[in-house]
């Protein structure tokens, strides 16, 4: 007996699903995730980048300070890894906050109002995620680079300098130029993952450009800025 193929049907509406949705509208089954997997899934993947990235992380950290790079092969295990608990202490909860800061936000708002103008809302549930994220990661960071210069051995002796220097406001010294680097980066990301209106307006896409454009402008001029408002009087 000849079975007919039956089309798959997607678990959730296109418009629902971002990226996804494109491959529900082809028949491809795609099943939305909940908050917990968000969660999970920005966590893996930020330790898995950083896990991979780490020693040109921290090649960059070095010609910044001007210290010395070896890049021979005996040296890669012990110099390029200094710091890394710290980092991977610091990402791992980073990526976990932002996707699901974004994906908690962004689904709260549409279940209140299916009609939201869907720009304006990835693109701010994303940057709040990222600012939300920033402020578990800005510590960490510090601490990294510390131990990536080579100003402390450990942890504890870099976290008790900071603050013996500094108090607690040295554990967020540079947010606001982490913050500055990553909200344009976050906004461009989620662009692609904007549902398109059917039909697709060309005008929509050149708005959106145009938003992100400007606000990439006004985060990087209040970045250079900011550090010398405290001699603009």
């Amino acid at each position: 007996m000849l079975h007919t193929a039956q089309p798959l049907i997607p678990l959730a509406p296109a418009s629902q699903l971002g990226a996804a949705g494109l491959g529900a509208a082809k028949g491809v089954q795609v099943a939305a995730l909940g908050w917990k997997s968000h969660l999970i899934a920005g966590g893996v993947a930020r330790g898995v980048a950083v896990g991979t990235l780490f020693p040109v992380d921290s090649v960059k950290t070095k010609m910044q300070v001007g210290k010395p790079v070896s890049f021979k092969i005996s040296d890669i295990g012990h110099e390029h890894f200094k710091g890394f608990r710290a980092a991977i202490l610091g990402q791992i909860p980073y990526g976990m906050l932002v996707f699901g800061t974004y994906e908690t936000l962004k689904a709260k708002i549409f279940a209140r109002n299916h009609d939201a103008p869907k720009i304006p809302v990835y693109v701010g549930c994303a940057m709040a995620g990222d600012v939300v994220g920033s402020v578990w990661l800005t510590p960490s960071e510090i601490i990294k680079q510390r131990l990536q210069s080579g100003v402390d051995r450990d942890a504890v002796s870099a976290a008790r300098a900071i603050y013996a220097q500094r108090g607690l406001g040295g554990f967020y010294a540079g947010f606001s130029g982490l913050v500055a680097r990553d909200l344009p980066y976050r906004a461009l990301q989620v662009l692609p993952q904007i549902p398109a209106p059917a039909p697709f307006s060309a005008g929509l896409a050149v708005a959106a450009v145009a938003v992100v454009a400007v606000v990439v402008v006004v985060v990087v001029v209040v970045a250079i800025v900011l550090p010398f408002c405290g001699g603009c009087r």
